[in-house]
């Protein structure tokens, strides 16, 4: 079995005589991250979805559970720290009284409050994940608790992490993720547990801000470097959004400032996770053979090296950083192109340019790099996410079925000799014009819309 331990962090606001419920629906912030935490797990395969019995836990638990199509089990010995409802005392109570249980409370000393010492804890929770291993043996398993407690360092506040179960059940944490107040923990046991690198789980986010699909590389203490499972959720993210209509235009970036450092060379030296080299299938880096129907913006903040660059070139656009640095830095350590660096860096800046920089391995930013072709976008540091999902906006207000055919055309054509070419053009056009997606668009003009260049209100096919 695998787990994956999240702790609902949201502070507890109940006190006794208020009229509050002791048990309280989520926050408006707390749905928002429920929800973002089920477009990051909505591409990993889940078995199960487990929740304690606590109004907060269920509705963090639900999005996780309806991505998958799947019914929440409730299991009642996930209560994290069971306080009774008539000894809650508020933090600002105890804080303004100077209430010597306040330490009690910093230090998870629940017994103080009507409820579990830790050592209780402990062996409850102990129990009930044995209970659940046994009943979901070789799954992968999403367990939800609650947990309500907050500490403060100076105004800022700072939420506990989950805790880390061992004693007779032999867990580990495999990896850590803390986003948003709400800390994740992936744990297994170690018996049977598939051996991952450090990092190796929800290594792909995925989230979306209306019509625009973000993809996010999430292994920022390798600097997003790409190992084998992360190239396959990548590949699995973009296969989804090609086929979901709900979404129109991608996304693609990476955490903690920096796009992509390239395959991960440690996880191939020591052959733990290295990436698929084959002549078919997905490409070492995930994504890098597709040709989506709809269009993919890279937002690159730091480093785009070596297959990161790669993965830049295979997006349609790329916003960059001014200080973004863009290279085939693999040259230094032997590494050769093979996720379309030697076709796509040619065809998108010439073969001059291209040379420069396959054959040097030399960086380039800001200036050069918008003059060369590489970047279309320039911004300052830390905004390459933010204005390229703006693009992405705008690029999803426009008709669709033609953006799409038009965009088809010009990849298709580089194939081609031009008398095919042409009549390729003339094949994707008339798709369009046999939809009437052109004579509406023509009769809005007509109607006074978008003169001058002013634009249009969103619609289109």
């Amino acid at each position: 079995m695998e787990l994956l331990w999240v702790r609902h962090a949201e502070p507890e606001r109940v006190a006794p005589g208020t009229g509050k419920p002791a048990n309280p629906p989520l926050t408006a912030h707390g749905r928002e991250q429920a929800q973002r935490l089920a477009g990051w797990l909505a591409h990993e395969h889940i078995d199960a979805v487990l929740t304690s019995p606590q109004q907060r836990a269920i509705e963090t638990a639900q999005p996780i559970a309806d991505a998958h199509g799947l019914k929440i089990e409730i299991v009642e010995g996930l209560v994290e720290y069971d306080v009774q409802a008539d000894h809650y005392i508020p933090m600002e109570e105890l804080r303004a009284t100077n209430d010597p249980r306040l330490t009690d409370m910093m230090e998870g000393r629940w017994e103080a409050f009507g409820g579990e010492s830790p050592e209780v804890f402990r062996t409850r929770v102990d129990a009930t994940l044995e209970a659940l291993i046994l009943g979901h043996p070789g799954e992968r398993v999403v367990a939800v608790c609650h947990g309500g407690h907050q500490r403060r360092t100076g105004d800022r506040a700072r939420f506990r992490s989950a805790p880390v179960v061992r004693s007779a059940l032999h867990v580990a944490v495999a990896g850590c993720r803390v986003a948003n107040g709400r800390a994740f923990a992936r744990v297994a046991q170690r018996d049977g547990a598939p051996d991952r690198a450090k990092g190796a789980d929800m290594t792909v986010n995925v989230e979306h801000e209306g019509r625009v699909t973000i993809v996010t590389i999430n292994r920022p203490e390798v600097r997003n470097a790409v190992d084998g499972p992360t190239a396959s959720r990548l590949a699995d993210a973009f296969r989804a959004f090609d086929t979901d209509d709900e979404h129109d235009v991608a996304v693609l970036t990476g955490a903690g400032g920096t796009f992509c450092a390239g395959a991960d060379l440690k996880a191939i030296s020591r052959q733990s996770g290295p990436n698929q080299v084959r002549p078919d299938g997905d490409g070492p880096m995930g994504p890098s053979r597709m040709l989506l129907a709809k269009p993919v913006i890279a937002a690159v903040e730091g480093y785009a090296v070596a297959g990161g660059l790669e993965l830049a070139l295979w997006c349609d656009l790329r916003v960059a950083a001014r200080d973004a640095v863009f290279g085939v830095f693999c040259r230094r350590w032997g590494v050769p192109l093979i996720d379309g660096g030697t076709v796509r860096l040619p065809r998108l800046i010439g073969h001059s340019h291209a040379l420069d920089l396959i054959l040097t391995g030399r960086g380039v930013s800001g200036d050069e790099a918008l003059h060369m072709g590489l970047a279309n976008r320039l911004t300052e540091p830390g905004d390459a996410r933010r204005t390229a999902v703006a693009l992405a906006t705008e690029l999803a207000t426009l008709p669709q079925r033609c953006m799409r055919e038009d965009r088809a055309s010009s990849y298709e054509q580089w194939g081609l000799d031009l008398d095919e070419a042409i009549a390729a053009e003339y094949a994707h056009g008339v798709r369009v014009l046999a939809a009437g997606d052109a004579v509406a668009g023509a009769s809005r003009f007509a109607a006074g819309a978008g003169r001058h260049g002013a634009p249009e209100s969103p619609g289109g096919a």
